[in-house]
């Protein structure tokens, strides 16, 4: 996400997180608020395991292997560049 904040990209639509080990990761805390400032609330979140087999989509339980959610849902009540343009209270 920096380079491409770094080459002028402004504008995430989708995200997939894919880590290492067998089960779904979540991005960490101040990746979250690093993707805020270019991310729609609504975008879709995929978080895909390092096991996870395209040709087998869903996992031995039934449940799929990758989550799905929007941004809002992993950063709640969040800081966002157009809190930025709130009226302000004069300060006396």
């Amino acid at each position: 996400m920096v380079k491409a904040a770094s080459e002028g990209i402004r504008k995430i639509v989708g995200l997939a997180v894919v880590t290492d080990v067998p089960e779904a990761v979540s991005p960490c805390g101040i990746c979250r608020q690093f993707l805020r400032e270019f991310c729609a609330l609504k975008m879709p979140v995929l978080m895909i395991p390092a096991d996870y087999d395209a040709k087998s989509p869903e996992s031995l339980d039934g449940k799929a292997a990758i989550k799905e959610v929007t941004f809002e849902y992993l950063l709640p009540l969040s800081f966002g560049p157009e809190d930025l343009d709130r009226p302000r209270i004069p300060a006396e």
